[in-house]
């Protein structure tokens, strides 16, 4: 990507990008936070990715040639340990590979590195996962061996009838900005899990333009376990979008499924994204975007109406109760200040950028939240057009809320490329909350934090900026987990980016996974050991996540030597 001229943005935003590198000493730490996965994560050497290779108008893409990935498993009990089960699925075909992870303890985390796996060969994969307590996984996918793209993305919950946003070179950004400085052009690569490991199934795809007019419908076998993977340049049934359009595909069939996605964003040579679907059955009339923004990093929406008459919605932005809102100016503004609708099957893609129809100033920093009179789904896609970079989260629903919730990997300037994660707290709730932030270095040690506590209104969120939050920006270097801890429950997204400016590297971000609390409330569904939803999914180069039932599933687990 071109040279292009930089704007204001608060200073709450982390500096530049830099490159990737690794010390030695990183990899003599203790290794028991997604960070030290990180630092594995650079330290391999990588593989192949599973999607085709494809040429472009706009030229190669970052999620191209090489591509590796390392998995998380998160122990949501507060007072037992977890032993997980890890069954992998070679999408060429093939019975399962079987691994173990024993007693992670209560509330911790577990590293499982595939490329240092003994029995698992080059090549692409999806996963089941099986436990006797909650628990919950995230995947980082890095292309460090070519583009330095990098995605982490949460696991996804499966169901019968999952629906995702597909693009084929589509620009969000205005129809003025050739170059794409504003935002670069999207293509998809989706990929759609069998979850039962017993037999092959027959899934049915249709492909939907932006109106829920239907392009195609096509069946789709996949062997037991397992996924298949479908490029939007490749021979598959996202090929019949046109290019420069945003449509949808639904996956549909007798058993549970998962579904997730990552896109590319060209010509952007360091940008990718990667996030899970939702099924249809937990689509939801009350949509949560914790984190949105105006200005240099801006986002934009894909709202998604599953239905089958039009459903009509509004859109409203609340300003950050910390600093970091302040040049939103007004408390709450709503986007487009009407009503929007969004027809049965159709898909909006709703801008926040400057100078848009959300009527947020540049700079603004923001929680947001959809209410509709009909159940919907979507994605928040983040874009710094100056640096290339990109990201991206499914918005979230209050049964995704808890009093505490747990964030695998802190970061703050670590590793060579002094890479960042920015934490944003959204209170989905109707009345104030206090919420307080708890850091553990890479020692387990809590640091010292006089800034990781505030209150929070009614459908606002607080970040906190490691850079600037007192107690955490005396300590660069620093690497770990962190827990937020609310009266009420919260909602989190970490946003990870690094700051040197030598070499440009990727943007990534992830969902805060909420504990179980056994004393009951909205944290009680996610403790029950049968409940009406039993499977997570977490696909695309990711794993499908367990329900409290305890198992989960691996869409598409990745690529890796």
């Amino acid at each position: 990507m071109g040279s292009s001229p930089r704007s204001d943005r608060p200073s709450c935003m982390p500096r530049r990008h830099g490159g990737v590198s690794l010390l030695a000493s990183d990899l003599r730490c203790g290794l028991g936070t997604l960070a030290a996965l990180a630092v594995l994560v650079l330290a391999i050497s990588a593989s192949r990715v599973v999607a085709s290779p494809s040429a472009s108008p706009d030229g190669p893409e970052a999620i191209r040639g090489d591509g590796m990935s390392g998995l998380q498993i998160q122990n949501l009990d507060p007072s037992r340990p977890a032993t997980v089960l890890l069954d992998f699925f070679d999408q060429r075909g093939g019975g399962p590979r079987t691994y173990v992870r024993p007693g992670i303890a209560s509330g911790a985390s577990s590293n499982f590195h595939p490329p240092s796996e003994s029995g698992l060969r080059e090549g692409s994969y999806a996963g089941i996962l099986t436990a006797e307590r909650p628990f919950r996984t995230l995947l980082l996918t890095g292309w460090w061996g070519s583009t330095q793209a990098t995605a982490f993305y949460n696991d996804a919950l499966t169901g019968r009838r999952i629906v995702v946003p597909v693009f084929s070179g589509f620009q969000p950004g205005p129809d003025d900005d050739p170059e794409g400085r504003l935002a670069g052009r999207l293509s998809s690569i989706v990929h759609v899990q069998n979850t039962d490991p017993g037999q092959w199934i027959t899934a049915t795809l249709r492909l939907r333009d932006s109106a829920g007019a239907l392009l195609l419908e096509r069946p789709l076998g996949i062997g037991p376990g397992t996924s298949v993977s479908l490029d939007h340049a490749a021979d598959s049934i996202l090929a019949a979008l046109p290019y420069g359009s945003a449509g949808t595909l639904e996956a549909s069939a007798a058993i549970s499924l998962a579904v997730a996605s990552h896109l590319d964003v060209q010509p952007w040579p360091h940008a990718a994204m990667a996030f899970e679907a939702m099924p249809v059955e937990h689509a939801s009339t009350t949509l949560f975007a914790p984190l949105v923004a105006s200005g240099q990093l801006a986002t934009w929406m894909a709202v998604h109406n599953p239905g089958e008459a039009p459903a009509r919605l509004t859109l409203t932005y609340r300003r950050n109760a910390d600093d970091s809102g302040r040049a939103c100016g007004a408390a709450s503004i709503r986007h487009a200040g009407r009503p929007l609708l969004l027809p049965a099957g159709g898909l909006l893609i709703l801008s926040q950028a400057p100078a848009g129809p959300s009527g947020l100033p540049a700079g603004c920093l923001a929680g947001a939240v959809i209410r509709s009179n009909l159940p919907l789904t979507a994605v928040v896609m983040i874009m710094d057009a100056d640096r290339g970079t990109a990201a991206a989260y499914t918005a979230q629903t209050a049964g995704d809320a808890g009093r505490r919730v747990a964030l695998p990997l802190y970061r703050n300037q670590h590793t060579m490329d002094r890479r960042t994660t920015l934490i944003q707290v959204m209170n989905p709730s109707d009345s104030a909350l206090d919420a307080t932030l708890d850091v553990l270095d890479q020692t387990g040690s809590m640091l010292p934090c006089p800034g990781c506590s505030g209150q929070i209104e009614a459908s606002s969120a607080r970040l906190w900026d490691p850079l600037v939050t007192d107690g955490l920006r005396q300590r660069p270097g620093t690497y770990g987990s962190a827990v937020v801890k609310a009266e009420a429950p919260v909602l989190a997204i970490v946003l990870e980016s690094p700051m040197n400016d030598a070499v440009a590297t990727d943007m990534a971000s992830y969902a805060g996974l909420a504990i179980c609390l056994p004393e009951g409330g909205p944290d009680a569904a996610r403790c029950r050991t049968r409940n009406a939803l039993p499977h997570f999914g977490l696909a695309d180069f990711g794993w499908v996540m367990p329900r409290p039932t305890g198992q989960a599933f691996l869409p598409l687990a990745a690529s890796w030597r």
